[in-house]
């Protein structure tokens, strides 16, 4: 009995240790990162750009993402993702493998920038992507995305960092949209 008293508090001690140097690691990053991939794809650019504009259908081909619910404006109307609400952007919170994310998704340049902002700062992280639609010819596109992020807590910033990379969400993104020209 008491050998296994002590290995439990080993296993306890040795956990405790590696959260608490896993937070000390996290203090001594930076809270805000950039990070930028790129994909090309067999598409036109104008194809591209309506697939990454119409939010109400990304649950379709982002296996990440189990559904999008459009939020309402002022006035009560869910704009899809070809309309822009009185707020400036399409507002939508996107139910995933991630949680609940709110966001607000703005065409800066028509058919060839994007942003896609986190709209609430209480998540342990935030930030914003702009996503960059550049035409190689007639059926090729290459995006590029660009994410100006922020990761708020200590623990998240270490594992964000040196766990999964600040690109897996970026990656992950990429490799659907790709393969959604695929099926």
């Amino acid at each position: 009995m008491k050998t296994l008293w002590l290995v439990s508090g080993a296993v306890a001690g040795s956990i405790v240790l590696l959260g608490v140097s896993t937070w000390m690691v996290g203090t001594r990053l930076p809270e805000a990162h950039t990070a930028t991939v790129s994909a090309e794809l067999t598409a036109a650019p104008d194809v591209v750009a309506s697939r990454i504009r119409d939010i109400a259908r990304h649950a379709e081909w982002r296996p990440d993402v189990t559904r999008i619910e459009l939020v309402p404006d002022v006035e009560g109307v869910a704009h899809d993702a070809a309309q822009v609400d009185a707020r400036g952007g399409v507002r939508y919170v996107e139910h995933g493998s991630n949680g609940r994310i709110p966001f607000v998704f703005r065409e800066e340049v028509p058919g060839r920038v994007f942003t896609s902002t986190i709209d609430t700062d209480t998540l342990p992280f935030g930030g914003v992507w702009t996503i960059t639609l550049e035409p190689l010819d007639d059926v090729r596109t290459r995006v590029t995305i660009r994410e100006d992020g922020v990761v708020r807590s200590p623990l998240f910033r270490t594992i964000s960092r040196y766990v999964m990379g600040h690109t897996h969400s970026i990656e992950a993104y990429l490799r659907a949209l790709t393969a959604s020209f695929s099926a």
